[in-house]
């Protein structure tokens, strides 16, 4: 955790309601708040389970690929935008946000093998959060998720078994061999 970070409080005067309890005359299922000091802070108020959560948006600051053979791009920007509302998702479930907070700043560490073709859609594997201090803790993710589409039909992001995973990396390592090989032969 970040000592130079003051604790955040759950007073009620420090949120601020992002979506009213009623929109169009329709009682909303979960009203959303906003930490009016840290903005990146969120109260979600789940009235039909009758609980409360938060997320902190900004608690994974980086996505490292641990291999960048495996990229699509050496972009780190570009695999940021694409994974971190996934891994933040991912951490509110194995780390949940209790008051009060201090906020933290965590690194994700994947795997991601880009898709052939539509056989073969891009996969990712969530594998650990580690804190962005000298001696960070490291959390165990081991999520694998395969990325869908834009517009697709089911979830952007499918939760995928560990065998399933491992079948599309040695695919995929599979397939980078043969490319590597027939390179080797047109030289």
């Amino acid at each position: 955790m970040n000592e130079d970070l003051k604790p955040i409080y759950d007073f009620e005067k420090d949120w601020e309601c992002v979506n009213p309890p009623k929109r169009g005359g329709k009682k909303q299922s979960v009203i959303i708040f906003n930490n009016k000091v840290h903005k990146s802070l969120y109260r979600i108020v789940d009235i039909a389970n009758q609980t409360i959560t938060f997320s902190d948006v900004a608690r994974v600051q980086a996505i490292k690929d641990i291999d960048k053979i495996l990229t699509k791009s050496d972009d780190e920007d570009e695999n940021k935008k694409r994974f971190l509302s996934l891994a933040n998702m991912i951490l509110d479930g194995i780390k949940p946000i209790s008051m009060p907070y201090v906020p933290e700043h965590l690194t994700c560490f994947i795997e991601n093998f880009p898709g052939f073709d539509k056989n073969y859609p891009d996969t990712v594997g969530i594998l650990y959060f580690r804190e962005e201090k000298e001696d960070g803790n490291m959390l165990q993710a081991k999520k694998f998720f395969k990325i869908n589409p834009v517009g697709a039909s089911s979830a952007r992001f499918e939760e995928i078994s560990l065998e399933t995973y491992n079948q599309v990396k040695s695919d995929f390592c599979e397939r980078c061999e043969k490319d590597e090989s027939k390179k080797k032969e047109g030289n």
